[in-house]
């Protein structure tokens, strides 16, 4: 050629280390022979270190036991085989998905051996993980931890937070990839944090690391990050969480980078659905659905667990409560004010009792609140008569004024000292006397008795 181009074999040359896929050359052993210059990205080890070392050192075989078999009978298979995914071993000891392409060409008198195309297959492969874990309801750490994946995978290469509402308590809370520092993990509350101010417009935020705050900036700097990109998950009336991804290339995110951001926002938004979904339903099944007070099973399943727990005492107390005139007030004035009342005592009852008791609505007016580590019967007695004197304060529903009471029945026990039945059976006897002699009081049941033989928890 002339005018300075290159000849055949260096205009080859230039092609393929210009090209976007990884090639080498396997020789009937395994032996790589020869590679193009992305074989350095991949196998993150010098053109020369991969030269002369056999493909097996590369890939590994405990993530794919089929691996070995795979490249044995490409080696012994002629022509273009169909692709495989690997796990390959990086020089740093990091390890990256590839799909695997072999075209065995051993009888080719140039070539001599198998064709080896191979590609990053990083984000595909746990996009793919992620639709898994929403479709197999795993635990939502787990789904977070494969998003973050997804964002140091070979489109967004950033070390990426996951930023998310606790459904219990309302508190942000992040799931970082390894070795962020603190304050990059999400930590930093400042209206000046990106993901923050992400999260209060419904915008992303694409800042450069130096126009950080300054312990943003510091860390950043530490990480050799040059950018923190911040997409938010819903809206900034709605705002579900965050994206935050710190990247040490110098640049904004092109239309490829944005489109893989929006696919992992949808992605994101599917699985704090999920979570949330998952979450009203295990509330649903453990709680009243008037009151928001535990339910019956969880009363019932939490006293066993207590009475079967030694460190559980050194009593265990159950006080079974009773609305007295709520039925008339139900009946006058309708079930919207009745279940108002209701919940109004429930509120009331909760409000009360020791941040260990539990409190529950186990049907119509009838509650129960289950009282472990009770030192003596005093504390029983105080809690019931406060009880009693708070349910017969007015309460105010709409512009009525009305007034219910409470009868209650106290019972205890040791632990692993007498069944549910007994126990409760104890509490019923003690309601059912004040019922008839004294509404609005309570009373304390005499130490229920020890199983009887035969005489199994229900």
């Amino acid at each position: 050629m002339g005018g300075g181009q290159p000849d055949d074999a260096g205009l080859t040359r230039r092609i393929t280390d210009c090209a976007p896929l990884v090639m080498f050359v396997v020789d009937e052993v395994g032996t790589i022979t020869w590679a193009n210059a992305p074989v350095e990205r991949l196998f993150g080890k010098t053109h020369d270190e991969v030269l002369g070392s056999n493909i097996l050192e590369h890939i590994d075989l405990e993530w794919s036991p089929e691996a070995l078999d795979s490249v044995g009978y490409a080696m012994t298979a002629s022509g273009l085989q169909r692709p495989m995914l690997f796990q390959v071993v990086r020089g740093d000891g990091t390890r990256v998905i590839a799909e695997v392409t072999a075209n065995a060409q051993h009888d080719d008198p140039v070539i001599r051996g198998m064709v080896v195309y191979a590609r990053p297959w990083d984000e595909r492969w746990y996009l793919d993980q992620v639709l898994d874990a929403i479709a197999g309801s795993a635990p939502l750490e787990d789904t977070l931890d494969l998003l973050v994946k997804v964002m140091g995978a070979e489109i967004l290469e950033a070390e990426g937070v996951v930023l998310y509402r606790d459904l219990a308590s309302g508190h942000l809370r992040s799931r970082p990839a390894p070795g962020l520092g603190a304050y990059q993990r999400g930590t930093f509350f400042s209206p000046e944090a990106p993901w923050i101010t992400a999260m209060q417009t419904g915008e992303p935020q694409v800042v450069r690391a130096s126009d950080l705050p300054a312990e943003l900036a510091a860390e950043a700097a530490t990480r050799g990050h040059g950018w923190c990109w911040a997409w938010p998950v819903g809206d900034g009336d709605h705002p579900g969480g965050c994206l935050v991804l710190w990247r040490r290339l110098d640049e904004e995110p092109d239309h490829t980078c944005r489109v893989s951001l929006d696919r992992l926002v949808r992605l994101s938004s599917l699985v704090f659905e999920r979570e949330g979904a998952a979450a009203a339903l295990r509330h649903t099944a453990s709680h009243d659905t008037l009151t928001g007070l535990a339910n019956r099973a969880v009363f019932f399943q939490r006293l066993q667990d207590a009475l079967d727990d030694p460190a559980s005492g050194p009593h265990i107390g159950v006080l079974y409560i009773d609305l007295d005139g709520f039925k008339p007030v139900n009946d006058r004035l309708g079930h919207g004010v009745g279940d108002a009342v209701l919940r109004e005592v429930g509120r009331r009852l909760a409000s009360v009792v020791r941040d260990t008791d539990l409190v529950a609505r186990i049907g119509g007016d009838e509650f129960t609140v289950l009282c472990p580590d009770i030192p003596h019967a005093g504390v029983l007695e105080d809690l019931a008569e406060r009880l009693v004197s708070t349910v017969r304060a007015p309460i105010a529903i709409g512009d009525q004024e009305l007034s219910v009471g409470a009868s209650v029945g106290v019972a205890m026990a040791e632990p692993e000292s007498c069944s549910i039945d007994v126990l409760i059976d104890a509490a019923d006897r003690a309601l059912y006397r004040v019922k008839g002699a004294n509404k609005g009081g309570w009373e304390l049941a005499g130490t229920p008795g020890p199983v009887a033989p035969g005489d199994q928890p229900t």
